[in-house]
């Protein structure tokens, strides 16, 4: 056995700072494959270094694996992306697929454990537990059982599809509930109240016409703006752990600040609005260090 084996054999129960490290190439390679375009590849990459900070931070102040969570930060939209697909981008299927390829990940090319494997799998299936997926997929199965938008408000014909519908969510969207699924799931939505790696590109995703939200918004970036923001308000309420609750407050407190001072530039178009968004930006990171 070789050195470079030994040292995966010594590890193959745990996770390490060399994992974390791993497991940004992986993604940058997966982005590469995936087709799409330099830029949605580069956007893609910044929200996962976000989620990957957020996630070892939680973890750090609620007694998690650090390691572990980083490693799940960074490979929980691994998949997402996707150029034969609308916006190249894959908002519904991605966290069951980007499970697999982590948990493939840790079990062929870092050589971990059968039982490690399989909860970085699980861990990143449960991220997309989330309003408007949620909401996706109940309207997905009520289209399938022939249910009418005027029904899905009775009682007298949900009640009876209660069960199958939650058989149907434990399959196609996993609800996260051990302490990890959790941190992994704040991790994401910390990263939508924030700025930059969550409003501004939420709103470029939704101005982008080839995208599923565009029509949905009428194609105006009022519309874009304020469905982003009503999805980092949710994003803000499902926050399990206390450390994820405070900073989520602070973010998104600065997430309406923002929001009041574009309003007052009046601008029209999305580059008004990305410009406006790496003023803002920088001028934070200025004064962060002044």
């Amino acid at each position: 056995m070789t050195l470079a084996e030994r040292q995966f054999e010594s590890t193959h129960d745990h996770c390490t700072h060399e994992d974390v490290e791993a497991s940004v190439g992986f993604v940058e390679r997966m982005y590469h494959e995936s087709g799409a375009t330099p830029e949605t590849q580069k956007e893609n990459l910044i929200h996962s270094a976000v989620v990957r900070e957020y996630a070892i931070a939680i973890a750090k102040a609620e007694g998690l694996d650090p390691h572990f969570m980083g490693v799940a930060g960074q490979g929980h939209d691994s998949k997402k992306l996707d150029k034969a697909l609308p916006g190249q981008i894959n908002t519904w299927e991605h966290h069951h697929l980007s499970g697999a390829a982590m948990g493939k990940f840790f079990k062929e090319e870092r050589k971990k454990n059968e039982e490690l494997s399989k909860r970085m799998d699980r861990v990143i299936r449960c991220h997309s537990h989330i309003p408007f997926i949620r909401t996706k997929f109940i309207n997905d199965f009520y289209d399938t059982e022939r249910v009418s938008k005027e029904q899905r408000n009775d009682p007298a014909v949900t009640e009876p599809l209660a069960e199958k519908l939650q058989q149907f969510l434990d399959r196609r969207l996993p609800e996260p509930k051990t302490p990890e699924e959790l941190a992994l799931r704040d991790a994401d939505m910390l990263a939508m109240i924030d700025v930059e790696a969550g409003l501004r590109k939420l709103v470029k995703i939704r101005q982008n016409p080839d995208s599923f939200f565009y029509n949905q918004d009428e194609g105006k970036l009022g519309n874009a703006i304020a469905s982003a923001m009503m999805s980092a308000r949710q994003a803000h309420d499902i926050l399990h752990f206390p450390s994820s609750k405070k900073n989520g407050a602070r973010l998104y407190q600065r997430l309406v600040e923002f929001q009041t001072a574009f309003a007052q530039t009046q601008g029209l178009t999305l580059e008004s609005f990305l410009q406006f968004c790496k003023d803002w930006v920088a001028k934070e990171n200025e004064e962060t260090f002044v």
